[in-house]
């Protein structure tokens, strides 16, 4: 990586507003998680339990953050007896409370096959994901930030995440982006585009190493500002 000339300047400055915006999102999403965390302790976990210690803070950080779509805590699977599956999540201006991902069809959705659930949960890093389509909450294009929440021996109990809408998302990337100018674009953890300056590049798709000329990776936030 570069960090010298004109160019790699608005780069460096680019990836700290990203540090600042996600950075102090990514505070408030430990924060669940260690709600989360908290709410299993010694005793057999539940459902209920798990819900009346995340809710609180939740509820803080909607109303503090009116760009949120949705936020809470995922279960990992195995962890309660009674059931597989299990969202504290409350989504929407409305906070509806998801406790459980259905389709449209009324099936069950294993969220575990989402790569904002995989990945954390196979890496051990924040995560950001997306822009996707949110099958499993709201049907619209998404960009996720997840943290995965371990016990003390290491096992997953799952991830505490947030979702903004992918123009929201790009509402406050681009004018970031454009300072940087060029073919600036804004990559994600998995390595894929949330935001680019880049007409041919389509978002939520994988941007090939070969195609990026100058990278700056951020210091706080799991996210790479590119020159491609």
């Amino acid at each position: 990586m570069t960090t010298t000339g004109h160019k790699s300047e608005e780069l460096v400055a680019c990836s700290q507003e990203v540090d600042r915006f996600l950075g102090e999102l990514l505070v408030d999403v430990r924060a669940i998680g260690a709600a989360a965390r908290a709410a299993f302790g010694d005793s057999a976990p539940t459902a209920g339990r798990l819900t009346s210690a995340v809710e609180p803070g939740v509820n803080e950080l909607m109303d503090r953050r009116d760009d949120l779509q949705g936020c809470g805590f995922v279960v990992a699977p195995g962890i309660f007896a009674d059931r597989e599956l299990f969202l504290a999540w409350w989504q929407g201006r409305p906070r509806a409370f998801l406790g459980e991902a259905r389709s449209v069809t009324g099936e069950a959705l294993d969220y575990t096959r989402q790569a904002w659930y995989r990945a954390p949960a196979t890496t051990g890093a924040e995560q950001v994901t997306g822009p996707y389509v949110d099958y499993v909450c709201t049907d619209e294009y998404v960009v996720t930030v997840t943290a995965p929440v371990a016990d003390d021996s290491g096992r997953l109990l799952g991830v505490a995440g947030a979702d903004l809408l992918a123009a929201t998302v790009e509402d406050w990337a681009l004018p970031l982006l454009r300072t940087v100018g060029g073919r600036a674009t804004l990559i994600g953890t998995t390595g894929r585009a949330v935001v680019s300056l880049d007409p041919a590049v389509r978002l939520g798709r994988a941007v090939a190493q070969s195609a990026i000329r100058e990278r700056v990776v951020c210091r706080v936030a799991p996210m790479t500002v590119a020159q491609l």
